[in-house]
């Protein structure tokens, strides 16, 4: 999969940089978990086309699994 190619690679972000304005941060965090496997889950998309659905369900299981680390989205 190349990066350059992919506009969700390249724009997928699930972990964005901090801000100092708490609201505004919260903002941003919100739409983080939104879209935290790329805008309208394009990232399913993408990993499942160049590298199988078994990646995809690593990797969606590693982010999930990252994600209880770090805390930021609450998904059920």
């Amino acid at each position: 999969m190349d990066p350059k190619k992919s506009i969700c690679v390249k724009e997928w972000k699930p972990f964005p940089d901090p801000v100092s304005d708490p609201k505004k941060m919260a903002e941003i965090q919100a739409e983080a978990c939104k879209n935290y496997f790329g805008k309208n889950d394009c990232m399913q998309k993408e990993i499942t086309e160049n590298c199988g659905p078994a990646m995809w369900v690593k990797m969606r299981k590693y982010y999930l699994d990252l994600n209880k680390l770090n805390g930021p989205c609450s998904f059920d």
